[in-house]
């Protein structure tokens, strides 16, 4: 990998030098990446966007852009939802927390669509199949389609039960399992906001 520099963020406190893995210019190439593979594989469908808060919220608002500029697919909505196994802590906690679903009229609202099911990260699964398996099960046997979108994603963090468990549309595969900050992913609490990603010295 390209060396892109480092800098310098306040992390509990204390100024931390962290090495910056993706710039802007990088995460505009992988947005550009999934769009045209959905855009592809779901050319004149219609499509909601259910971005997993807070970390898929940039994420989701990359795609929907990259969509819609397309012209391809036909963006009816965006639902968020807030879910977490994680909480505030770096660890899974082996359980989902549900904060908001989905609204109870979604098939009065479009009638069917493709969902398309967008986190910032896959690493111990528990999220992202979580939520999917959640959503499959509510709209099985309905006009609507899940598929799971994430920019990132950390192989050696899953679960052992869910090692298997592969991301429909994944931007980035990570090598190892860095800790990492910047573009939805928050270092306890704090810059999500970034348009890069860097690695967190632990």
């Amino acid at each position: 990998m390209v060396d892109k520099g480092t800098i310098w963020l306040d992390i509990d406190e204390i100024p931390t030098e962290c090495k910056i893995l993706y710039n802007a210019e990088d995460l505009d190439r992988m947005v550009e990446s999934q769009v045209k593979r959905i855009a592809r594989d779901y050319r004149f469908d219609d499509v909601v966007i259910v971005p997993i808060r807070e970390g898929g919220m940039m994420y989701a608002q990359d795609l929907l852009k990259g969509l819609n500029a397309t012209g391809d697919v036909n963006v009816v909505g965006v639902e968020p939802i807030k879910v977490s196994s994680y909480g505030n802590e770096r660890e899974s906690s082996g359980s989902l927390v549900w904060t908001d679903r989905l609204p109870d009229n979604m098939i009065a609202k479009y009638g069917g669509a493709l969902i398309l099911l967008v986190d910032d990260i896959v690493d111990s699964a528990r999220t992202m199949w979580g939520v999917s398996t959640e959503l499959r099960r509510q709209y099985y046997n309905t006009d609507f389609e899940v598929r799971t979108v994430a920019a990132f994603d950390k192989p050696l963090r899953r679960r052992y039960e869910l090692r298997h468990f592969q991301a429909d549309y994944v931007g980035i595969v990570l090598e190892g399992t860095p800790f990492l900050g910047g573009y939805g992913l928050d270092i306890n609490g704090l810059y999500r906001d970034m348009r890069l990603v860097v690695e967190v010295p632990v």
